[in-house]
């Protein structure tokens, strides 16, 4: 091949080249406009929204007592807080999965009269049309089951006695044979699907995660979990919660290395010694080598941000986009994301704030509120705040992750950047709602995008009660017992003497004027009196008892002993004043329940499955969660979230037990069953 004939192969390999670097750069001006777009698209909604996390800073001041208006702040706000906390979530819901109506099979006695008349006209006897789901469920073709056929023409009376005796019976069972069999079935299903959501929830530490749900729901009126499953793919959403395997001290090590070998490490020996203790770690084998897991974690309030199309909170699920912000160390960040670690360099800097002085004191008199929505923050940016705001010298960066429904893609980058933090991916597991937060909500308001919360809601009944106490304290700070003399009748050393005596003590005095009465020269100052009816709070107790719904058996008000018949009325009160609060939590568990069966429907094997619930499991592979909706209903006991309320259950006891006892004896003398077994029932 002479130099001739290789220019043109060299030319179409230059050109190629100039093309693909050409197709770099317009993704890469694409991938940066995206970018700069959904930026933007955040600080519109979180400009728009930024009265809310106003309000947020402000109640919270309220639960943490320090709005320093007045000399005396009572925290009622915050012990109403943990009070509701406790009462509304106890324990993890009971899972309650059920065969849906579509299994249910059809009635015995319609398919008896079917098959005789069949049976009569001597045709050939075949079931009613199938619905589609129980079709695809069953794996029939067409939907229709038969039965082989009886000989043709009309059937004489011995034959209708005979059919009616036993043949009806046999061709009446074939057909609800298939029925009977999906039935079974959905039950084994669900016995299973309910194992496997209590224990995912369980390993995932849901009952910690969802006491600060509601612990926000009752502060700022909305609390937010996220729930995902977590896999080591490359892909996986943001969460705080970390799977903490090996994997992850292997990325630690590597991006330790990396720190070494370019020398932007800040001190090498420190970086040489924590590579050495990972070693030693990796070489215990404390940790599995992959983990994989259904992981919950709660999120604040002003870390999420939905679009503003979304006009009721409520109804977020419609939204068309969610963007949730995760703060992290640069170091995890640049673990995290290797890919991207040399233009880390560019984002946002945050710093931690620093706790906040809980030993300042206020004066009685009302002062302006200098709340802003930044106080919502527990981070700032280097730019906005000084040394006085940073600790230790920790950065973090914020990284946003926006889950778009339109498109049905996840987009992540970091403030700052006009880089992907890592490709857009589809969320996988794929599920019906799509987003993976569950919003709890309290206080929601017809019209309004935010909920008012019970803070907002007292407000100025919390500032009366710590006027009242406030004022009290000044009052008996100005009746403290005082006692004048004449000072004209006593030297500076008898006055000194007077003056430093202890109790009890017996002081000589000299007057100047011997002969006149102490009793004339030292008497007592007037004061006015203290009237307990003008600092009395038991009117503001109530109405903020009321706003609450918590009774004075559950608050610490209480000053006159309760009988137990008392207690429980009150009791009985409570869960009917919060029974709105505990509607909405039990609707948002349910969707979490359902939420978590489809995710574990398409991540979990049959060995999983038996490994969670025993080895007589039943998780059909391949199900589709379509498939799944129309087998079992996946829901929560009602109510199964909060305290039990021991009043009903005996209540309820005391009235079926009798029944059903007799019921269980009936039930088994008609199945001749066994004493033993009868006995096992009861």
């Amino acid at each position: 091949m002479t130099i001739e004939d290789t220019l043109p192969l060299t030319e179409g390999i230059q050109a190629s080249t100039a093309a693909a670097h050409g197709e770099d750069r317009e993704a890469t001006a694409r991938e940066c406009a995206d970018v700069k777009q959904w930026q933007k698209a955040i600080e519109e909604a979180r400009e728009f929204d930024k009265n809310a996390r106003k309000r947020y800073a402000r109640d919270r001041k309220y639960a943490r007592a320090d709005r320093t208006h007045f000399e005396v702040d009572v925290p009622i706000a915050q012990s109403y807080i943990d009070v509701l906390r406790s009462f509304l979530y106890a324990r993890d819901p009971d899972v309650s999965v059920t065969p849906s109506a579509l299994t249910q099979p059809p009635p015995q006695k319609a398919i008896m009269a079917m098959v005789a008349k069949q049976m009569q006209q001597g045709g050939q006897v075949t079931a009613p049309e199938m619905p589609s789901a129980i079709a695809r469920l069953l794996g029939t073709a067409g939907g229709q089951g038969a039965s082989p056929a009886l000989p043709g023409g009309p059937a004489t009376e011995g034959q209708q006695e005979e059919i009616s005796d036993a043949m009806l019976k046999q061709e009446a069972a074939k057909l609800l044979e298939p029925y009977q069999r999906l039935r079974e079935n959905a039950e084994q299903f669900a016995s299973t699907m309910e194992l496997v959501v209590s224990a995912l929830w369980k390993k995932a530490k849901m009952k910690a995660q969802a006491k600060e749900l509601v612990g926000s729901s009752l502060t700022i009126a909305v609390g937010w979990i996220k729930a995902v499953w977590l896999e080591r793919k490359g892909e996986d959403p943001e969460i705080a919660r970390q799977l903490n395997d090996i994997q992850d001290n292997l990325a630690r090590m590597d991006a330790l290395r990396r720190e070494l070998d370019e020398g932007d490490a800040p001190d090498d020996d420190q970086v040489r010694a924590e590579l050495e203790r990972q070693a030693l770690a990796l070489q215990a084998k404390v940790e599995v080598v992959v983990a994989r897991g259904f992981a919950i974690d709660f999120v604040a309030g002003e870390d999420i941000q939905v679009s503003t199309d979304c006009r009721d909170l409520s109804a977020y699920t419609d939204a068309s986009w969610i963007a949730h912000r995760v703060f992290m160390p640069i170091d995890q960040a640049k673990q995290d994301h290797p890919q991207i670690e040399k233009k880390l360099k560019s984002a946002a800097a945050y710093f931690p704030l620093k706790p906040r002085d809980t030993d300042q004191q206020g004066d009685s008199g009302a002062m302006a509120d200098d709340t802003t929505a930044k106080d919502a923050d527990a981070y700032s940016k280097g730019s906005e705040g000084g040394s006085s705001v940073q600790t230790g010298g920790v950065q973090f960066v914020c990284l946003w992750e926006v889950w778009d429904r339109t498109s049905s893609t996840i987009i992540t980058f970091f403030e700052g950047m006009d880089c992907y933090a890592k490709a857009p991916f589809a969320p996988h597991p794929a599920t019906s709602r799509f987003y993976p937060f569950f919003q709890f909500q309290i206080g929601h308001v017809n019209g309004e995008r935010h909920a008012r919360s019970l803070i907002t809601r007292s407000e100025r009944l919390l500032d009366e009660y710590n006027s009242v106490r406030s004022n009290y304290r000044k009052h008996r700070r100005r009746v403290i017992p005082k006692l004048g003399f004449d000072a004209t009748n006593y030297t500076h050393d008898e006055i000194s003497k007077l003056e430093g005596a202890t109790t009890g003590e017996m002081v000589p005095l000299k007057p100047t004027r011997p002969g006149e009465e102490i009793g004339k020269a030292v008497v007592p100052i007037q004061y006015n009196s203290v009237d307990m009816a003008l600092y009395d709070t038991s009117a503001i107790r109530s109405e903020l008892e009321m706003i609450w719904g918590i009774q004075e058996a559950l608050s610490s008000s209480i000053h006159t002993a309760k009988t137990a018949t008392e207690a429980e009325i009150q009791q009985q009160g409570t869960n009917s004043r919060t029974g709105y609060m505990r509607d909405d939590l039990d609707e948002m568990l349910t969707d979490m329940a359902q939420y978590t069966g489809e995710v574990a429907l398409q991540v979990l094997s049959q060995e999983d499955a038996q490994e969670i619930a025993g080895p007589w499991a039943l998780w059909p592979e391949g199900m589709t969660i379509e498939d799944m909706g129309a087998l079992v209903s996946v829901s929560i006991a009602a109510g199964s979230s909060g305290k039990p309320d021991t009043t009903a259950q005996r209540q309820a006891w005391s009235a079926i037990l009798p029944s059903l006892q007799q019921s269980i004896q009936q039930v088994g003398q008609m199945r001749g069953s066994s004493p033993e077994e009868i006995a096992d029932c009861l």
